[in-house]
């Protein structure tokens, strides 16, 4: 069981490739957290809100707690954010690879983001990927 997940925020508006909302990701598939409009409330869980003005898809990685310690204990606290980093990592290649524009975010309100993307208590968001065009 991976000690990741990732949850996918869409606030395209009118360019929907996909319709707005939160998406959890399933290996072959988004499943749909929430739908409709997201922005805003995005924008309110992060410390500089115009992350989510300029970048309307965003990737946030949250470990899973129960997995860490269940299999690792204290230790793999620390191994989830070095895990955690190398997607980010992989996410900054591929946006390269299409042209598009990312930043990899840590400032957040923990309980806002957990509340956004209901994460129960075993999870924890650990850094937000977000993506856009290139000016």
């Amino acid at each position: 069981m991976a000690s990741l997940e990732q949850y996918v925020v869409v606030a395209l508006g009118d360019r929907n490739l996909l319709p707005d909302g939160v998406y959890k990701y399933r290996g072959s598939h988004l499943e749909p957290i929430r739908t409709g409009t997201v922005g805003d409330a995005f924008a309110a869980c992060l410390l500089q809100p115009e992350f989510a003005e300029r970048f309307p898809v965003a990737v946030v990685l949250a470990a899973r707690l129960d997995v860490v310690f269940a299999k690792y204990a204290l230790r793999q606290y620390r191994t989830v954010h070095v895990d955690a980093g190398i997607q980010v990592q992989n996410l900054y290649l591929a946006a390269e690879a299409v042209g598009l524009a990312g930043c990899a975010v840590a400032g957040y309100d923990d309980e806002r983001i957990a509340a956004f993307l209901d994460l129960d208590d075993t999870r924890i968001a650990v850094i937000a990927f977000v993506l856009g065009e290139r000016d």
